[in-house]
Parts: structure tokens; sequence; C-alpha cells
């Protein structure tokens, strides 16, 4: 094996044929001379001269390559349509490491998404050996793709912004705008971990018809609470033939007597039509703090460069949160300031349930969890005492709240309370005052009722 010829293109040359926008293929060949052609889900390139196939099912390919190890790979780019003859060489099945790691990563996002856990099992990763790779010619004369964004110049551009940032609001919007403007990713957002470590809401978007403010994940469920599961970043090329691939082993599982009809897809926060997405997690040593998204419906739109670059870009911002965090200014009294609502305004009705913290606005929900129990907190004491004003420090010391040991989470509900009060209620409205510091504004008066 050492003394075979290296290929004359890197596999790095070829990325984009490595998407799964463009389905590649297999040939072998039996002992017996006959061959056999079959799609592959997905090709992963390890290094300039070897790629892993994912083993999942013990197929005619997988029987021909263990009596056979030589296979012949078919790739295209989905860009200029240029196709890649690849020679290789079947060398190992590994069942652990960096590279399995990564695979079944992915494997277990789209399948917890598409509601398929009990079928789809990645059984190892078989390594091949790239003999050669031959470009193979057409007659096409496509107009070559833009070149990619500078990511270093990008990224020193961005971290330079978020230094400047001195509140957690203000780091997450720059956050998103930075990546519109710097990166060309239109469709963006930011999900946080709550307490726990079981769920992930979104605390900020950019891009989308609606912003998902508010929108929960379970941490292990689906392609985003997976990453955060896993701690991992997860990268979909081409969504549509996951779907239709998934779609095509069901019906198997079905026909071999599986139960698979009660499973059911995950929707996606965001796009309506997603094709590719890539989902980094905001990791701070052994904690997981959210993760960063970026969607698009263009197929094969991300590769991994840009996932390389938000996995920089969300170190940097957890640290930008940690520190935010430890370097709070000095809150002073809340300010004793108490007017009342117009006259004459029609009430709204707050209704808080006790069961799951939720709140709802004359029968409509708005919000649950920890910022329902802060709204009507907050609602409590303004009709209690009139007061108006307040300051984070005395909510983070208010047992009633339960909130997490960790600080950012108080700021980031704080954030999402403000936000979907924006969208949802034109009643009441959360106005920063100072660092530290905000002002809960009446705009009718409020009747609060509780119940189970």
């Amino acid at each position: 094996m050492a003394d075979m010829p290296r290929p004359p293109f890197r596999l790095r040359d070829l990325e984009r044929c490595f998407l799964g926008v463009v389905p590649a293929s297999i040939a072998t060949c039996s002992p017996e001379g006959v061959p056999n052609i079959t799609y592959l889900s997905i090709v992963h390139p390890v290094d300039d001269w070897h790629v892993a196939l994912s083993f999942q099912f013990f197929n005619k390919t997988r029987a021909n390559i263990l009596a056979n190890p030589q296979a012949e790979i078919l790739l295209a780019d989905h860009l200029t349509l240029e196709q890649y003859r690849v020679d290789v060489h079947y060398e190992r099945t590994e069942q652990q490491g960096p590279v399995f790691e990564r695979m079944l990563t992915n494997l277990n996002a789209v399948a917890s998404q598409m509601g398929m856990e009990e079928i789809f099992h990645l059984q190892g990763v078989d390594i091949y050996r790239v003999l050669g790779v031959e470009k193979l010619a057409h007659d096409l004369d496509l107009t070559a793709p833009e070149g990619p964004t500078d990511f270093v110049a990008a990224l020193e551009t961005l971290s330079t912004r978020l230094a400047e940032c001195d509140e957690l609001e203000a780091l997450l919007d720059t956050t998103l705008t930075g990546l519109a403007e710097l990166f060309d990713y239109p469709q963006s957002m930011i999900l946080f971990c709550d307490g726990p470590g079981k769920r992930l809401y979104t605390v900020a978007s950019r891009g989308f018809e609606q912003s998902g403010v508010g929108a929960e994940v379970a941490v292990g469920e689906g392609l985003i609470g997976t990453a955060a599961f896993e701690r991992r970043p997860v990268r979909v090329g081409h969504l549509r033939f996951d779907r239709a691939v998934t779609e095509a082993v069901r019906t198997t599982a079905r026909a071999q007597g599986h139960s698979v009809d009660r499973q059911r897809e995950i929707p996606l926060p965001g796009l309506v039509d997603l094709q590719c997405q890539v989902i980094v997690p905001i990791l701070a040593r052994d904690r997981t703090l959210g993760v960063l998204c970026v969607q698009s419906t263009q197929a094969g739109r991300l590769t991994m460069a840009d996932e390389q670059a938000l996995s920089t870009l969300a170190r940097y911002l957890a640290t930008s949160i940690q520190l935010l965090g430890q370097g709070a200014a000095v809150e002073t009294a809340a300010a004793r300031a108490y007017p009342t609502p117009r006259a004459g305004s029609k009430p709204v009705e707050i209704r808080y349930y006790n069961s799951d913290d939720s709140v709802f606005i004359d029968d409509e929900y708005l919000i649950k969890g920890l910022p329902g129990r802060i709204l009507f907190r907050l609602l409590s004491i303004q009709q209690r005492d009139g007061r108006i004003d307040f300051t984070n420090k005395e909510l983070r010391v208010e047992p009633s709240l339960q909130l997490s040991e960790y600080r950012d989470n108080l700021e980031a509900r704080l954030i999402l309370l403000r936000r979907r009060l924006e969208e949802r209620c034109e009643a009441i409205r959360l106005t920063k005052t100072g660092r530290g510091r905000f002002r809960l504004e009446l705009r009718c008066p409020v009747q609060l009722k509780t119940a189970d």
C-alpha cells in the first residue's frame, strides 16, 4: 500500500462534491465478476488521501467490498456539473474515534429529525484509501462560482465589534448582524440552554418571516437538539435528499415489519423551504451555553469551511458571554417612580398557570417557564406596591423565580421576555433604563388571575 501513487487532485479541492447535493454512487464487483452500483447518502473526506462511508446495513455493496476491496466512486460538483471518478481501496472499519463520532452525530441528528431513531444505527465507518482521481470531461460552458468568503477578515471584523458590546442583548444582535453583513448568512439564530440543560430556547434571530423568539427544542432532539447534546457541529447540505433517503428506509423497514408509522418528523424552526443548515454548539468548558444556527434555502450552500468559521465564532461568543456575566456593573437601587396606566383604558386579563408557569393575555398564549414566572412576579409587585422600576440584581436573588446558578440565564430570559412582549402584547413593555435596570410600562390596567 505504501507504493500506491497519490492522486493528482487533493480531496480538499473537491469539497462541493461531498455536500450530497448530487448523490454520489459507488461501483463494486463480486468475486464472480458481477458488478453492482448503488447511490450513497454521503461520502465523508477524512484527509487528502482517504474517504469514509457509513456502514449501517449489510447490503450487496458491503458484501462485495469484504470479498473484493476495490471500488470506484463517482462524485459530482453541483455548481459546475464536473464529475470525478475516484478509485478507492477498502482499508478498515472504525467503530470509534473522531471520524466515527462525527458521522455518528450527523446520522443521529438526521434520524432524530425524521423520527427514525429506532431504524438508523451506525455500525461502523468504512475507511477507503484513494488510489486515483480522474476528472471526466464535459462540453458545458458554465459560469464559475463566486469565490468563498474571506473568513479570516470577516472573523477579525466581527470579533472587534463584539469586543465593544457591554450587554448580552447587544452581543447577540451584533453577532447576527455581522453574520449577515460580513459572512453573507442572511438567516441565523441563537438558542440558549435552560438552567437544567434539557431544552433550548430561541433568544435572537435574523432574516426569518417570523422571529421565532421563544421557540423551544429539546436537547437531543432533531438537528438543533443533537448538536447541543453531542457538543459537536451538525451540518446538513441537502435536507431534501436526506428526507428522500429516510423515506426509502422507512418504506423498507415497514415492509420488514418494523413499527415506523408512528414516527414523525420534528418541525424545524426558521425557514419553511430549508435545504441547508449548520448548527455549532456554544461551549464554555464543561457547559453548553446554547447553539448558533445558520440556515439557507440553497442546497450545498454551507461547506466545511463555513462550519469551521462558525465554530470559531461560537468559541469567541462563549467567552464574551462569560465575560459579560463576570463584569456586570454595580446595580443601583431602582428608582421610585410610580405612574399609573392611562385612565379609561380597557383592562387586559393576565392569567398565570402554576403547572408550567405559562402566561396567557386575554386567552392568547404569550410565554412559559422562567420568563413567565418573571413577568407574573413583576406584575404582582406593580399591583401590590405600584413599582415599575426594577433591577436584574433583585430578580437574581428572588427565591420564587428558581433561577439557575448561572448569571447569563436571567439576562437571556429578560431579552426573550421583552421581545415576546413586543411581538405579542401592546399593553406591556419592558424598557431598559440602564445597565442591569429596566422599567415595566403598562399602557392599560391589568387584571391578574392564577390557575393550576
